[in-house]
């Protein structure tokens, strides 16, 4: 080994000499200088030191922000009623017929899904595969649109759902209409051609029935102001109007009916709308389940909220109506059974479910205390009983509780504001620049 060592040393010596002078002496500059670097003292010695130069600031330097990347829940279908469509249908074309009975037994708490409506949306969040005709899909939530200020979402939770209801308040915006009622024509025509809703001439019509008959009392020159608000959600609207004010002048008579805390009043503070009654039926019966809107099912723990009381009477008990109003709804649902709605107000609803017949047919103008049903055990029920639900701004409230008029008029202390209100409302509707004039909706309810 030493010997070939030797021999290459005495080849690079000869090739060394055969150099030229300059290129002699690049080579050995270069090999003294690696010798230097080896003899030099490292970075790990202790006489090292690290040098901190100053920051240099770039004025025209701008750090770039982080840039924050949301993971945005995309729906995997969306569909819109048409005319014709069903829930059913739908369902069926994933495979999820099954499913959709358990959404129905979490619908029977909201009773949203049994009447669908063309232009309704609805959102599907399914499993994560690429064929949805597989009998593999499952679904992950469904998101019921009913409008932009009302979604309802049904969310799986283990071999179930819950559901979740979603009610934006938005904002209330007042427009005044005042109008004349003209030779051949009618209080109805006259405040539609001016941009009432029909349902609101519907309402102001029952407010005043007491004080004025419109289809045979009112003549040519009679004049009406009214107080509308629209609901809007950003500069959206929603669709929902609702009265806050109106004043009749009909001849030498003033008729008027003001909205305060969601109940209507004459100048005086007089009610005009009768009040409910507590119990549906007629008799002491047993209360045998209270209202509780955070129950849970014992044996899924899922939230089964019971948001109304049950009364235990026996099948064909008659079933009485709290309050004046129309039906708004009378239906069969696979878990609520045969089921009655009224509508009394803008406010206040009620339902009656489990009934075994209804008396009332759907847009009936009904009255407080009429007889509307007889009770029963149909849908999901484990004997017979009647389950009463009361709801105020589309809310389920304890119907045993204080929040049901039971008496209505505007009580004493109450009374400096409700005046305060009267006044603001009259003054917007004769003010000539109604952007002058405060938004008194605060106490509309």
């Amino acid at each position: 080994m030493l010997s070939r060592i030797k021999k290459h040393a005495g080849e690079i010596s000869k090739l060394y000499l055969w150099l030229p002078e300059l290129h002699r002496k690049i080579v050995l500059g270069l090999t003294l200088f690696c010798l230097l670097l080896l003899v030099l003292p490292t970075a790990s010695s202790s006489n090292f030191q690290v040098l901190n130069m100053p920051k240099l600031d770039d004025p025209q330097y701008q750090p770039i922000a982080e840039t924050v990347h949301e993971t945005i829940n995309l729906p995997d279908y969306e569909w819109i009623v048409a005319n014709g469509d069903t829930l059913g249908e739908l369902f069926s074309l994933f495979n999820l017929s099954s499913t959709m009975s358990k959404i129905l037994e979490a619908d029977k708490n909201v009773l949203t899904l049994d009447v669908i409506n063309k232009g309704d949306k609805y959102l599907f969040w399914l499993s994560e595969i690429d064929d949805f005709s597989s009998e593999q899909v499952v679904l992950i939530k469904m998101e019921q649109v009913l409008g932009i200020e009302h979604q309802v979402a049904f969310v799986r939770k283990g071999e179930g759902f819950e559901y979740k209801e979603t009610l934006l308040e938005g904002e209330w915006r007042q427009q005044r209409i005042i109008g004349e009622i003209k030779k051949n024509s009618s209080f109805y025509k006259s405040a539609v051609a001016l941009g009432l809703p029909a349902t609101d001439v519907a309402v102001i019509g029952r407010l005043l029935k007491s004080k004025i008959n419109f289809s045979r009392s009112t003549a040519a020159g009679d004049k009406f102001q009214i107080v509308l608000s629209s609901q809007f959600i950003g500069d959206q609207p929603t669709g929902n109007t609702k009265i806050e004010g109106v004043r009749f002048f009909n001849r030498s008579n003033v008729y008027s009916a003001f909205s305060y805390k969601g109940n209507f009043f004459d100048s005086k503070g007089e009610g005009l709308e009768r009040a409910f009654t507590r119990y549906p039926v007629k008799g002491k019966f047993r209360i045998s389940s209270s209202f509780n809107p955070r129950r849970r099912h014992p044996i899924t723990k899922l939230i089964r909220p019971h948001n109304g009381t049950d009364f235990a009477v026996p099948t064909g008990t008659p079933i009485y109506a709290p309050g004046d109003g129309r039906v708004k709804r009378v239906v069969r649902h696979k878990y609520a059974g045969l089921y009655i709605e009224i509508e009394h107000s803008y406010k206040y609803r009620s339902r009656f479910l489990h009934l075994s017949k209804s008396l009332v047919r759907k847009g009936q103008r009904i009255k407080r205390g009429q007889k509307i049903a007889l009770s029963g055990n149909s849908g999901a029920s484990t004997g017979a009983h009647l389950h009463y639900e009361f709801h105020v701004n589309k809310k389920a409230i304890n119907a045993m509780g204080s929040k049901v008029p039971i008496a209505i008029g505007v009580d004493r202390k109450s009374m400096l504001a409700y005046k305060r209100r009267v006044s603001d409302l009259i003054e917007l509707m004769e003010s000539k620049d109604i952007s002058s004039i405060k938004n008194t909706a605060s106490h509309s309810g």
